[in-house]
């Protein structure tokens, strides 16, 4: 029943025009549900929270060779250039991790992201690394209007708020649109996103680490992209998380 009621809710419960207040009332009066098994207390108990498999730190969490705690092997170091370190949570194709995710970004249900945002801040705090800021990966214009918010984004927020760090929404903006990269093949991906994003105040980031974040990474084209504009703006440290990767 707990399930069925909730589903109800959600496209209103979610929905754009709702203020957040009210969404502090309605979690008072109809507290959450988690969406794998409807318990009352959070989005993922902590029961079904320990269905995810954690990946281990001593295999790169990209393509799962041996390599040193927290780093990428040497493989994915020269793909993946000029990104330092790349922290994730799970397999998108785990069926509770995908679950979360889809539940958050269509429904954009936040409980589910804060969930997750606390176990991808201990392996972030589990590794030591030192970073300065937190930046989001942009989202089209398109999927912006459709979805009401930028998923990143709000994974980001969450961060902050875990780790103490500053989380920087607008520091990289898209200056031109691209296709949606889930339809196109690696080489596409890679000349799709190709120029199309710029920071907004470059000098801000010299000498400066930063951790960039995305929900899903599957090629990790975008992200790359990215990271040479923080490279090239004199960052001294690049490193990138995300909840899921997708193979």
């Amino acid at each position: 029943m707990p399930l069925i009621a909730n589903s109800l809710l959600l496209q209103f419960y979610y929905s754009k025009k709702f203020s957040v207040k009210m969404m502090d009332i309605c979690d008072f009066i109809w507290p959450r549900v988690c969406i794998n098994c409807g318990l009352f207390g959070r989005e993922i108990c902590l029961e079904c929270e320990s269905l995810i498999p954690k990946l281990t730190p001593m295999l790169c969490p990209l393509c799962k060779r041996p390599s040193l705690p927290w780093q990428l092997c040497k493989s994915c170091r020269r793909t993946f250039a000029p990104i330092k370190q790349f922290f994730i949570l799970g397999d998108f194709q785990n069926p509770l991790l995908k679950k979360a995710i889809l539940t958050f970004k269509f429904f954009h249900q936040k409980g589910v992201i804060e969930v997750l945002a606390e176990s991808l801040a201990y392996k972030l705090k589990d590794s030591q690394t030192e970073f300065d800021f937190i930046i989001p990966v942009p989202i089209t214009k398109k999927d912006l209007f459709a979805r009401g918010y930028n998923q990143s984004a709000v994974l980001a927020k969450a961060l902050s708020r875990l780790t103490k760090k500053e989380a920087l929404l607008d520091a990289v903006i898209k200056i031109r649109e691209t296709l949606p990269q889930r339809t196109l093949t690696r080489r596409e991906r890679i000349k799709n996103v190709a120029g199309a994003f710029s920071l907004r105040e470059p000098q801000k980031f010299l000498n400066k680490k930063v951790l960039i974040v995305d929900d899903v990474v599957t090629t990790g084209a975008t992200l790359r992209e990215i990271a040479y504009l923080f490279k090239k703006a004199g960052s001294v440290l690049i490193i990138a998380a995300s909840i899921a990767r997708e193979y």
